[in-house]
């Protein structure tokens, strides 16, 4: 089917809905008074849209040292991916980075896991990082085992990784 182009939000009520013609999934486009928008009839308005940076930190670690750290992060209702970078310059005694935007949410205690890629790695291990509910930060483990700590290391120096989870 081609793209449907939409040159006027009002249609011939002047509701702020435009009615699309048969053939299209959802067949009502509704624009709030807020600026959000609703693919549905109106029930569930994404109105809420946010894209930022943040500061990596290490979580408290009293030996680990990071640097030319970045945190950026992209938040669509109440789902929100971060993509990190950072490099250790003292190895870690922790597990954990930490200074997430917002704080994951759910009911497990388990948010979300992503696999992280360490650049110019030595160790023949994979490691993944696990996202908390209720933490701002992310646990490092290897082999995806929830009790085998991997420690941020200048072995394996820049660490690179995206999450999405969902918050509050």
């Amino acid at each position: 089917m081609a793209d449907l182009e939409v040159n006027s939000i009002t249609n011939s009520a002047g509701t702020g809905a435009v009615d699309f013609p048969k053939g299209i999934e959802s067949n009502k486009l509704i624009i709030g008074s807020g600026g959000g928008i609703s693919f549905d009839n109106g029930s569930n308005y994404l109105d809420d849209y946010e894209e930022g940076t943040f500061t990596v930190t290490t979580a408290g670690d009293a030996t680990g040292v990071i640097a030319n750290t970045a945190g950026e992060y992209t938040k669509v209702g109440n789902i929100v991916t971060v993509r990190i970078v950072f490099q250790v310059t003292t190895n870690f005694t922790s597990n954990a980075i930490s200074g997430l935007p917002y704080h994951p949410s759910g009911t497990t205690a388990i948010s979300s896991v992503a696999s992280v890629t360490p650049v110019l790695t030595q160790i023949n291990e994979n490691v993944v990082g696990f996202c908390s509910f209720g933490s701002s930060g992310i646990a490092f483990k290897k082999d995806n085992n929830a009790n085998s700590n991997h420690l941020p290391n200048t072995t394996n120096n820049i660490y690179r990784l995206g999450i999405t989870y969902r918050t509050a």
